[in-house]
């Protein structure tokens, strides 16, 4: 994950001047921004909501074979002693606080938060992938809405622990956006007990019950599950970028700017590095 690999006379051109950088996020994307600000002699401060660094990494790491991403955040926590980056856990930035701080840019690297339908928002029995990485309770038979990587991967980590799970998805395959090359090993390794469902269209959610729709034979599936898993994607919320109306550059990087991997985050926390 080092962008820089084959780029590492460029960190022997600081910039003009040394200027005050907001980074909001201490995701992969924030964590690459801060190391190159700081190696560039920028006045860096790191701003992260939660009580510890990594951002998505902190879930990411969570299915099975994936401990590479917990030496991600090791390795960037040793960053931020090394370089003496101002990092600010526990720390909500909204207008006010960039105003008291008077930054010369603010990076917006906050990620993205799993999508919620309406449908799920107050029914207790719906919860999301992050919810089961982070250790929420579930109960035994769990549907899983969604075939993507983040959705089967939560599947593998159910399963393991014995869980009756379903996936569900509306496409026509699994991981129909991952490379053949990196889905084959996925699918090879994934438990047996799990349940796969193509070209099922959800129609509604009650409570615990699910009903779909085949599209291919229009028959409809109703049943019931202890727990509905959403796994249907993520998007940014862009409030506090809306409310901005400050005359300050502003940088989008990693998810906030557009879903996409780690690797793809720390490269762009590196070029906005450089740009800055």
């Amino acid at each position: 994950m080092n962008p820089v690999v084959y780029d590492e006379p460029v960190l022997q051109q600081p910039g003009m001047y040394k200027r005050k950088i907001l980074i909001i996020g201490a995701g992969p994307a924030g964590l690459s921004c801060a190391k190159y600000l700081k190696l560039r002699g920028m006045e860096v401060v790191l701003c992260e909501k939660e009580n510890e660094i990594g951002g998505q990494l902190r879930l990411a790491h969570v299915p099975p074979h994936k401990d590479e991403f917990l030496k991600v955040i090791h390795y960037f926590s040793h960053i931020i002693k090394k370089l003496n980056i101002d990092l600010r856990l526990n720390t909500e930035v909204d207008l006010a606080y960039i105003k008291q701080l008077q930054p010369a840019v603010v990076v917006f690297a906050l990620g993205a938060d799993p999508i919620v339908p309406d449908f799920a928002k107050n029914n207790p029995f719906v919860i999301t992938t992050d919810d089961v990485l982070k250790g929420k309770s579930t109960g035994k038979h769990i549907a899983i809405l969604g075939g993507g990587l983040e959705g089967i991967e939560t599947a593998q980590y159910l399963a393991e622990r014995d869980k009756m799970v379903s996936v569900f998805e509306m496409k026509n395959e699994i991981l129909s956006q991952m490379p053949a090359v990196l889905k084959k090993p996925l699918m090879q390794n994934m438990r047996p007990s799990i349940k796969i469902f193509t070209h099922d269209k959800l129609l509604s959610v009650e409570e615990h019950i699910l009903t779909l729709k085949d599209t291919n034979t229009e028959s409809i599936l109703k049943e019931s599950f202890n727990t509905i898993v959403l796994a249907l994607g993520r998007q940014a919320d862009f409030k506090l970028k809306n409310s901005f109306n400050m005359c300050m550059d502003t940088v989008d990087i990693g998810d906030y700017k557009q879903v996409r991997d780690a690797v793809v985050a720390v490269r762009e926390g590196f070029e906005a590095a450089m740009m800055i």
